[in-house]
């Protein structure tokens, strides 16, 4: 976790409603920026180890043209893999993406880092099978964000606007749900109550 002054931050700007340490709950309300894209002013990089392969992995995050959307690209196979829900072929201890025989896994602290400074369009490469795992959290690529800078283009950034009740359930009673807004923003309220 990135504190400024105690507070939960992201790209060195504190995030209003995030989790108190501890509690298992946040209860926030963040302003949604329409606004224009964001990507990076600069590529920088980074040399860890994958979390799962024990490989020796490295990564760069590069600027990317508006529209791009974030795309993982296999630089040992010169394979490109957008960040898209449909790409997804495994999620069991990581997150990871595939295109044919391509994949990268370990891929969800990147683009916690990502969503997190507001990045619309980045290439991340990554010379292997699995992102570097860096310290397990998102913090050491908010800090690579951080240095790169960001940059606002011309083009102007999309939305989701959810226009009715959307809920999905499992047996156990566990449940995910999205409600209209009556404002542009993002309003969450989230509860983890383990047995134990």
């Amino acid at each position: 976790m990135l504190l400024c002054n105690g507070a939960l931050c992201v790209a060195g700007h504190p995030v209003a409603g995030a989790a108190k340490k501890g509690t298992g709950r946040m209860d926030g309300f963040v302003t949604a920026e329409a606004g224009r894209r964001r990507t990076l002013k600069a590529a920088i990089g980074c040399v860890g180890v994958g979390l799962h392969s024990g490989l020796r992995a490295e990564l760069t995050l590069r600027p990317a043209a508006a529209g791009t959307g974030i795309v993982f690209r296999r630089s040992d196979l010169g394979i490109d893999i957008p960040a898209l829900f449909d790409r997804v072929v495994d999620t069991r201890l990581c997150t990871a993406i595939g295109e044919g025989e391509a994949r990268i896994g370990t891929i969800e602290h990147v683009m916690a880092a990502l969503a997190g400074a507001g990045i619309d369009d980045a290439v991340v490469e990554v010379d292997g099978p699995e992102a570097p795992i860096m310290d397990g959290s998102a913090a050491p690529f908010v800090f690579l964000i951080d240095c790169a800078g960001i940059a606002t283009t011309a083009a102007p950034r999309g939305a989701i606007e959810v226009l009715r009740p959307i809920r999905v359930e499992d047996a156990s009673g566990a449940f995910a749900e999205l409600l209209p807004a009556r404002e542009p923003a993002f309003d969450a309220e989230l509860e983890i109550d383990f047995p134990n």
